[in-house]
Formats: structure tokens, sequence, C-alpha cells
């Protein structure tokens, strides 16, 4: 029960914010990550800066699979967002 008052509550924060505003900052933060595991690993294999971009493809992959996942996931908890409101909060 208590899982579900916790979900409810961060749900209706970003549901406020939007869609748009959801996908945009998870974006952001799944590129900010991909670039900096991408800068550290290039400098563990010493690769330096200088291999940034080989992976191009993999990112723009992982950009669109994470913006569908993000839309799709939306509809998802706002499905059992409004469930649980329905129910108040049983599950």
């Amino acid at each position: 029960m208590k899982h579900n008052e916790k979900f409810v509550k961060n749900w209706e924060k970003k549901r406020q914010k939007g869609k748009a505003k959801y996908i945009v900052s998870n974006v952001l933060i799944f590129s900010a990550t991909y670039c900096v595991l991408n800068i550290i690993i290039n400098i563990i294999k010493g690769n330096g800066f200088s291999n940034l971009f080989s992976s191009f493809d993999m990112f723009i992959t992982g950009l669109i699979g994470t913006l569908i996942g993000l839309y799709f996931g939306w509809y998802i908890y706002e499905e059992r967002y409004n469930k649980l409101l329905r129910n108040n909060y049983p599950e």
C-alpha cells in the first residue's frame, strides 16, 4: 500500500509538469549519462577524445528507443495512476 501512495504522489508531480517536459527531461538524462559513460570508457581504453563519435549510431538508436519507451511509459503510468485513484490505492 505504501508503494502505491508513493507512486501516486510522485506521478502527480510529474504529470503536472506535462508529457513534453517528462519526455524531454528524461531524454536529457539519458543523453548526459550516455555521453559521460562514453567519455569514461574511451579514456579507460586509451582512446581519449578522438573516438567519441564512433558510437554515434548506437547513441541515436538508444535515443529513439528512449523516446519510444518514455512515450508509451507515460500512458502506462497514467493508466496505473487513474486505476489507483479509482480504487483508493488498494493493490
